[in-house]
């Protein structure tokens, strides 16, 4: 577990590097410059993430409501309208 965190650690460390093959850093980069990184991209990563969640909820309300419309209320339950039939459970 430690090499992955050092593997993840070292994308925020890239950045701050004077020379990439050696692994040596500018003269004025910091442990904190690459803790802010970490902090930007975790901040960042949040924003898009629900950005992301609040497309798909909308998405799907769209699909639910126009095969509502179109299928009925339970249209959900009807196997007859899917091509994969192998993902409902039949008793």
């Amino acid at each position: 577990m430690l090499k992955t965190q050092q593997y993840y650690l070292s994308h925020y460390l890239q950045p701050l590097e004077d020379n990439h093959s050696l692994h040596t850093f500018k003269s004025d980069a910091t442990f904190e410059d690459a803790v802010t990184l970490y902090y930007f991209d975790k901040e960042l990563r949040s924003l898009i993430f629900t950005a992301i969640q609040s497309i798909e909820i909308a998405l799907r309300s769209k699909m639910i409501n126009h095969c509502a419309l179109r299928y009925g209320a339970h249209w959900f339950m009807d196997f007859e309208w899917f091509k994969d039939r192998s993902i409902f459970a039949l008793s």
